[in-house]
């Protein structure tokens, strides 16, 4: 996953996910936070974490 988003790129990573989130039918606060948390350099912190977590996940 980490290898595809980086040859995605973050400039068409975060465009594509404007895209998408303007189109969902939410407040414009919504939108901001959705963005900010579906943007490149969150998702691959994120990503990052994963990686090197050792252990379980529970819900």
């Amino acid at each position: 996953m980490v290898k595809n988003l980086q040859r995605i790129g973050s400039f068409t990573w975060d465009r594509t996910v404007r895209e998408y989130v303007n189109k969902l039918p939410l407040p414009d606060s919504a939108k901001s936070t959705f963005k900010k948390y579906l943007g490149y350099q969150m998702v691959m912190g994120v990503l990052y974490v994963v990686i090197d977590f050792s252990g379980t996940i529970e819900l």
